[in-house]
């Protein structure tokens, strides 16, 4: 936040300090401090805000409060953890199915559980 402040850049400071309210609201709400996993949750909340609002934007032909909306998606997204290609999600999956006994395998709820998504890495929901 100190360096997008040297250099002016006022649209990163202003998602960041964004960020640290809602990473404060959430603190408050869960009344301990906060693990990695809420801080991802936060962001990637405010993620799916910006990616809504560029959609309802675009249908109002509103498209300057879209780029404002994109710029902010693009900074937030630089903060999340990278997330797992198609690939090596489906990698991921083949190893867990094999481990499971076939009754297993079609408890798609327990499959799911398995798999391990490490690494300091997510999966896309949308390739799971």
């Amino acid at each position: 936040m100190t360096a997008a402040l040297k250099t002016g850049d006022a649209p990163r400071l202003l998602v960041l300090r964004m960020l640290v309210s809602e990473i404060g609201y959430k603190q408050i709400e869960l009344q301990r401090e906060l693990r990695d996993e809420d801080v991802i949750s936060v962001i990637q909340r405010e993620v799916k805000k910006r990616r809504e609002a560029i959609v309802s934007y675009r249908e109002g032909d509103r498209e300057d409060q879209a780029l404002t909306e994109e710029k902010e998606l693009e900074i937030l997204l630089g903060y999340l953890p990278a997330q797992m290609g198609e690939g090596e999600v489906r990698e991921e999956i083949n190893k867990v199915l094999e481990r499971l006994s076939t009754e297993e395998k079609s408890d798609f709820g327990k499959a799911d559980r398995n798999c391990n998504f490490s690494g300091g890495r997510s999966r896309n929901e949308k390739t799971a």
